[in-house]
């Protein structure tokens, strides 16, 4: 489980070779407020390299806990993989929902 202090301004980063990529903006604190981002690259067609079907689907959950360890909320959210195509290019299409 990756952790890391509310308020602190965390940019996340995806490892490529060897270095470390900022991947979107940073987060800025604020008070009352959760931001958060989730973020996936790849270089090939996920359904394709993996030899899947047409769609997947994962449903995944946080804990926001605070400084005594006490769960403060909870989220889930699913992200649906569908295989599709540009310009005859595969692609694979992700979508989040809530």
């Amino acid at each position: 489980m990756a952790t890391f202090i509310i308020g602190q301004g965390f940019q996340p980063s995806v490892h490529e070779g060897n270095t470390y990529v900022p991947v979107g903006p940073l987060l800025v604190g604020t008070q009352n407020e959760f931001l958060d981002q989730y973020s996936e690259s790849s270089n090939v067609s996920l359904l394709n390299y993996y030899g899947g079907g047409n769609s997947c689907a994962q449903t995944c959950s946080q804990v926001y806990t605070n400084v005594c360890g006490q769960s403060i909320l909870n989220h889930s959210f699913t992200v649906t993989y569908t295989k599709s195509t540009i310009s005859g290019t595969p692609v694979t299409l992700v979508t989040v929902s809530e």
